[in-house]
C-alpha cells in the first residue's frame, strides 16, 4: 500500500491532524500502527479515534522537530508501519521483586 498524503490547518502546535479518509476502510482497523510524517519529520504512532473521527496523534516534542505551527498548512503522510513493536524493559524491572518474594512469604502462612 503505498502513503496517504494530505494538507490539514493545524488548530494549534499539538493535539494531532484529523485524518480526511475512512481508516477503517483504506486499512482494515480503526487504530492500525503507521509511520506519519508531518513536514519531512517522520515518527512512529497509531491512529487515534475521537467521536467517529480519524486522527493521528502529534506530541509536542514532534510537533516542535516537524516546525508545527498553529493556523498553519502541514502536509501529512500516513502509511501503515509492519515495523515490530518493541519496548525495553528497564535494568531496576528486571531485577527479583523483594516484594513477590514477602507476598509469597506471607500467602503460605
Amino acid at each position: 500500500m503505498r502513503p496517504l498524503r494530505f494538507e490539514v490547518t493545524m488548530a494549534g502546535s499539538a493535539g494531532g491532524p484529523k485524518i480526511p479518509f475512512d481508516v477503517r476502510e483504506i486499512f482494515g482497523q480503526a487504530k492500525p500502527p503507521v509511520l506519519v510524517t508531518v513536514n519531512g519529520f517522520s515518527y512512529r504512532s497509531t491512529v487515534a479515534v475521537y467521536g467517529g473521527e480519524y486522527y493521528v496523534p502529534l506530541k509536542k516534542a514532534n510537533a516542535e522537530a516537524a516546525g508545527v505551527v498553529g493556523g498553519e498548512a502541514v502536509t501529512v503522510t500516513v502509511e501503515r508501519d509492519e515495523r515490530p513493536r518493541e519496548v525495553g524493559v528497564p535494568a531496576a524491572s528486571q531485577a527479583p521483586s523483594t516484594a513477590s518474594a514477602a507476598t509469597s512469604a506471607t500467602t503460605s502462612l
